[in-house]
């Protein structure tokens, strides 16, 4: 674990961030949230590598994960959806009510359980703090997972009879009666809920645990090098009328550096060759113009 000061400039932190990332020895790593309000956290989660982003954060990895291809998931969706494939529970054509909206949790639920995939296939309404009525929905509900940050938002008369809750929320609630002067409450008023409920996740204790095995999960999978192999891809550069192939090897490797094996240069493509060529190359392909 690395430690920094609350009072860390950004630019100080990008440098981390990039030794990090340069660093052959370390497989992942994460950015803990919140950040100081100094530090624009959409700029520092940019600066890392997606192949070490074992949190699911970048932009990278979130839109190889809407597009059904592998990537390194956000812990607690990957949890939630570890989960639900433990238990055997089936969602396939089920209605999900999501209560939260967040890039963290809410947003990449919302499409996982939604997505051709076992567990998937279900339903997905997404809810969040402004919806109007939202007990008319959640009452409907199949399975509702909330990661809205309400303590007990969720009462027993929002769900219907058998339904599967999970709760994401995690907040801390004042108790001058408990050792700690706070206890911690999920989103969900878990003792009137468990009672209609089929299946209820507990906070603390549910959720939790899942984001720490799937974070764990995400770094042995970095490790293994599953979602960024070293491959060669082929790249098309126009100018002038004519066409120029350069084969690049390794253009995503542990080093990640760019090696060009050959330049041919051919004649003129016509958009309709150049289409064929881009649907027949297996590997990445990227057009310059």
């Amino acid at each position: 674990m690395i430690r920094l000061e609350s009072n860390i400039t950004e630019e100080a932190l990008l440098s981390k961030i990039r030794a990090l990332n340069n660093d052959d020895t370390l497989d992942g790593y994460i950015v803990q949230l919140p950040l100081p309000q100094h530090i624009n956290e959409e700029k520092i989660l940019l600066a890392v590598d997606p192949k070490k982003d074992v949190d699911g954060f970048h932009p990278s990895n979130f839109g190889r994960m809407a597009l059904e291809m592998d990537s390194f998931i956000p812990a607690t969706p990957f949890g939630i959806m570890e989960m639900l494939k433990r238990y055997k529970i089936d969602v396939s054509g089920k209605h999900c009510v999501v209560i939260g909206r967040s890039h963290i949790v809410g947003r990449p639920i919302s499409i996982l359980m939604s997505q051709k995939n076992n567990p998937g296939n279900a339903t997905v309404t997404l809810a969040h703090s402004k919806t109007k009525d939202i007990e008319k929905l959640t009452q409907k509900a199949d399975i509702i997972i909330s990661a809205l940050g309400i303590p007990e938002f969720l009462k027993a008369d929002m769900i219907k009879d058998g339904a599967i809750v999970i709760d994401v929320g995690i907040t801390r609630v004042l108790d001058e009666s408990h050792p700690k002067g706070y206890v911690i409450r999920g989103d969900v008023a878990y003792d009137e809920v468990s009672k209609k409920s089929s299946y209820i996740t507990p906070v603390p204790g549910g959720v939790g645990p899942m984001t720490i095995a799937m974070l764990l999960k995400n770094t042995l999978l970095s490790c293994e090098r599953k979602f960024y192999p070293e491959f060669t891809c082929v790249l098309f550069f126009f100018s002038r009328g004519f066409s120029s192939i350069l084969y690049i090897d390794n253009i995503i490797s542990p080093k990640a550096t760019l090696e060009i094996i050959n330049i041919t240069f051919v004649r003129p493509l016509t958009p309709k060759e150049s289409l064929i060529n881009m649907v027949q190359i297996t590997k990445p392909v990227f057009l310059i113009n």
